[in-house]
């Protein structure tokens, strides 16, 4: 028991940024009045002009999404080259030194 807490408080110690600290500004979707017969029952699709992926306006809503998920993505992956952690490292190099060092502190904990 106590080396699960151990390894769960290792865990959460090495996350920078909370989920909920992350400000998520999404681009309004537009719903149009588009309804669908379907053999006497009749389905709303608000969200149909999203299905021409042609269409500019579908283009700049996608960009649009793609925007918020780059944000979220650079708040939760470290991207800046000198931050001092690991700058100038290769990234299959850092991958290398951390899956060390949880292997060194699961066998420490005796968790196979």
């Amino acid at each position: 028991m106590n080396k699960s807490i151990v390894f769960l408080t290792l865990l959460l110690s090495t996350k920078n940024i909370t989920l909920s600290q992350i400000n998520y500004n999404y681009p309004q979707t537009p719903k149009e009045n588009v309804t669908d017969n379907y053999f006497g029952t009749m389905v709303k699709d608000p969200y149909r002009w999203l299905e021409d992926d042609k269409s500019p306006r579908t283009n700049d809503w996608v960009k649009k999404e793609n925007t918020v998920t780059e944000n979220y993505l650079k708040q939760i992956i470290r991207i800046d080259v000198n931050a001092g952690h690991g700058a100038g490292k290769p990234t299959s190099k850092q991958i290398a030194e951390f899956g060390d060092m949880w292997s060194f502190v699961f066998y420490n904990l005796g968790i196979n």
